[in-house]
């Protein structure tokens, strides 16, 4: 399965995306045990980090979003051909912590790095 998922992940850059959607319509534990296992397998890839720190912020966790988004950015030389860093201060799970400066200042500095 997680080889399976790493491939899915790799081969077809909206997979992380499609499980992302999936993760807004309550399969939240199911997700996070996907990504957790793409590490697992692939611990360079940044998405299955960034992922991670959009289910943290669904589950209102932004200490543990903020160290996926560190581990995923510190990461993103690592992305697949043709695939980018998402900015996070567009991404529906994040939107919510507007009004939170300090989390958000923290995603604004994000795409700098």
């Amino acid at each position: 399965m997680v080889l399976a998922f790493s491939v899915i992940a790799h081969a077809a850059p909206d997979a992380g995306f499609k499980l992302a959607q999936a993760e807004h319509r309550g399969a939240t534990p199911l997700v996070r045990t996907l990504f957790e296992k793409g590490i697992a397998e692939d611990p360079d890839y940044p998405m299955y980090y960034y992922n991670l720190a959009c289910a943290d912020a669904e589950e209102k966790n932004l200490p543990s979003a903020r160290t996926h988004l560190e581990q995923a950015f510190a990461r993103k030389t690592n992305v697949i051909p043709g695939e980018a860093m998402p900015d996070p201060t567009k991404d529906d799970s994040f939107l919510p912590y507007r009004s939170n400066k300090e989390f958000w200042a923290f995603l604004e500095g994000l795409q700098a790095k």
